[in-house]
């Protein structure tokens, strides 16, 4: 009977989890990243340098341009002055049909009310000066201000009961440049790119930076000679990156936790508003403000396969050197890598387009950072999720296998690190089974 190719992962697993948290450095690491994490809301609060946002947002603001295209005449100029709760004086003009959105200052803000009778929608448009000081939180307090009253006058026309919601309104918000285009159009591609691309570039180089160092080590200290002598290098690696894949899942754990306890526990000490401005963007709501369930798993599958990926490839970079003083540079031949890829899914994802994000879903290693941002946006369906996952799974089975055979055919040797075509023929002479 064919021998299992993995026996003895289970225990290189646990060995590689044991050291990880053995290491003084890994620990010192962990609890900088948590101290920092922790740090990390109040730091953003102090040191901001504002935005317009104060506990009254509209307070930084001077002057408001109010345009409104529906019957309701309640939403006015007097109207909105009497319900905002700023300090400051705040000036809410009459925008008339000629009104030159292009004059407004930095501290101004125009405001466009529009009823769509075909799909029976009110949009409100906010919209600032290119060089303006007013921040989202500013914006969305008028829009929130403006839907209130908006809301009133259509209770008040009806005169019975709260039969309204949050359906009937489409928000927009952004500089003047961007008048007449939609949420989109604002960011929302981008950020959602942007939001998962750094997310999985953080999990890819934090696990590759571990792989690497332990990789080189084991191999400059014989360590890996007398591991081989009862697991073969397959069921190794295999065993060094789920162990890897744990500590690094702990860490970010960790991290998020952190972060999470410092929003809350500073929310009820100081003002937040720099954070909140953060996640009222278009992009971060866009990627977190509605994961389901089912979005959560086509995230975690879609970084699981990233890891396995880019772990592969830290595996097979690693053993081709045997010195521990050429730690940094596979480190930032790996990292190059990564960031090569997540630059090029920001370019190509933030294109936006059916055409464009089925390809760039449907290429190895840029797949990972692309294909569940295209699924989110709309751009892609299951099936070709499906198919780019196949095709991912595919090639990060192939960097494992390769990585076993570089593994254990460079376990002895000791020359400078190889470079692409000398890993390439060492493959080359290596059969996989």
């Amino acid at each position: 009977m064919k021998n299992n190719p993995y026996k003895g992962t289970g225990k290189v697993y646990s060995f590689t989890v044991s050291q990880f948290f053995k290491s003084r450095a890994n620990l010192v690491s962990l609890i900088v990243l948590l101290v920092f994490a922790l740090l990390s809301v109040p730091a953003m609060c102090l040191f901001s340098r504002g935005s317009g946002d104060s506990p009254s947002a509209l307070s930084g603001i001077d002057r408001v341009y109010v345009r409104n295209e529906t019957k309701y005449d309640e939403v006015a100029p007097l109207e909105l002055s009497l319900k905002t709760k700023t300090r400051s004086n705040v000036s809410f003009n009459t925008a008339e049909e000629d009104f030159d959105v292009n004059k407004l200052g930095k501290k101004d803000l125009y405001v466009s009310v529009k009823y769509d009778e075909g799909s029976n929608v009110f949009t409100v448009d906010v919209l600032s000066a290119e060089d303006s000081s007013a921040g989202i939180i500013a914006k969305e307090q008028l829009a929130e201000l403006v839907k209130t009253v908006l809301n009133e006058a259509r209770l008040k026309e009806v005169g019975y009961g709260d039969l309204l919601s949050a359906k009937d309104f489409s928000v927009r918000s952004g500089k003047v440049s961007d008048y007449g285009k939609t949420e989109d159009d604002f960011g929302k591609s981008f950020g959602v790119q942007y939001g998962y691309s750094l997310i999985m570039m953080m999990v890819c180089t934090l696990s590759a930076s571990y792989i690497i160092r332990t990789v080189i080590e084991e191999k400059s200290s014989k360590l890996a000679d007398l591991m081989l002598v009862s697991v073969n290098p397959r069921s190794l690696m295999a065993g060094k990156i789920l162990g890897v894949m744990t500590c690094v899942f702990i860490m970010l754990v960790s991290i998020i936790s952190g972060v999470f306890i410092s929003y809350f526990v500073s929310s009820s000490l100081m003002n937040v508003s720099p954070v909140r401005e953060i996640m009222a963007s278009p992009g971060f709501r866009a990627l977190f403000g509605n994961v389901s369930p089912g979005t959560a798993a086509i995230i975690f599958v879609s970084i699981l396969l990233g890891y396995l990926t880019f772990s592969a490839i830290s595996g097979i970079l690693g053993a081709s050197a045997s010195s521990l003083d050429e730690t940094e540079s596979v480190n930032a031949a790996v990292v190059f890598i990564i960031l090569f890829l997540y630059i090029a899914s920001l370019v190509v994802g933030s294109v936006g387009g059916k055409t464009a994000g089925t390809v760039i879903s449907l290429i190895p290693l840029i797949s990972v950072f692309a294909a569940p941002v295209q699924f989110i946006l709309g751009n892609i369906g299951v099936p070709e999720l499906i198919v780019s996952w196949i095709i991912e799974a595919a090639a990060a089975a192939f960097l494992l296998k390769a990585c076993a055979a570089v593994y254990s055919s460079l376990i002895l040797y000791k020359g400078s690190r190889l470079k692409l075509r000398q890993i390439v023929s060492v493959l080359r002479g290596k059969s996989f089974s």
